[in-house]
């Protein structure tokens, strides 16, 4: 109770303002309106049940998935949908497809190649891996998150089983308060690891100091932000900063 009276307090501190901008796309987001347009009919209308129930709204929810399928095939080019699986989110997907392949290899040992500021999805997969006598790889990264080609090279051999990298990865606890009751919502720290006490291994592969991934903040911009939006979060972020460099100088003066 007293943990739902402190966010009740909060919500009564934010009522009554004129702007919001929410960056924490990484974490969560809204749905398009067009997203919610296509959907509705989804949810009460048709294709609403099981899709494997022999009736007709089972044979429409099966169709309406099929034919998702064949448009996300011919938008990445597959072969067939049998290449498309759907997945409730990334963890399951990282697991079906790391798992999943080591599985279909039908192999016992070799090489499985990640790089260090993988997701920790596929982080765990790989270290699940690593103790059913596979052995892990991890190539390094520059100070802009690129994986380091000369020792891609070095890893890659007739010993690999498996070469996983995500094509995009990114990654301060009182700035974020600070810029949240300025209306600007935004995370702190890693998406994956924020309700940890440790900094983002993003962060700390690409050369940041562990007091530096511990005051990061994450945000991301949507095209329904507009100018006017990211000129006040840059407004709102200085003076956040300013204020809190103030503070924290006072308390080192003392």
């Amino acid at each position: 109770m007293i943990v739902t009276e402190n966010v009740r307090k909060l919500l009564k501190a934010h009522e009554g303002l004129k702007r919001e901008v929410y960056l924490d796309i990484e974490n969560s987001s809204f749905v398009l309106p067009e997203v919610i347009e296509a959907m509705l009919p989804y949810f009460n209308k048709r294709a609403y049940v099981n899709p494997t129930l022999t009736h007709k709204p089972g044979w429409e929810a099966y169709d309406a998935i099929m034919e998702s399928a064949q448009t996300i095939a011919r938008y990445f080019g597959c072969k067939s949908i049998e290449e498309i699986n759907f997945t409730p989110g990334e963890a399951e997907a990282n697991n079906l497809a790391l798992l999943g392949a080591v599985s279909q290899m039908c192999v016992k040992r070799g090489k499985i190649v990640i790089s260090e500021i993988e997701p920790l999805s596929i982080m765990h997969v790989a270290e699940i891996l690593s103790k059913q006598g596979f052995s892990m790889i991890k190539v390094s990264v520059d100070g802009e998150g690129f994986i380091d080609l000369e020792k891609l090279k070095e890893a890659v051999d007739d010993e690999i089983v498996i070469a996983s990298f995500s094509a995009v990865n990114c990654e301060g606890e009182a700035l974020t308060i600070e810029l949240s009751l300025n209306s600007v919502y935004v995370s702190s720290g890693s998406a994956c690891t924020r309700h940890l006490l440790q900094p983002s291994h993003v962060l700390v592969a690409i050369g940041r100091k562990f007091e530096e991934a511990h005051g990061s903040i994450l945000m991301k911009a949507t095209r329904i932000r507009t100018e006017a939006d990211i000129d006040y979060v840059f407004e709102v972020l200085s003076k956040v900063v300013e204020r809190l460099r103030g503070i924290t100088g006072s308390m080192v003066a003392e």
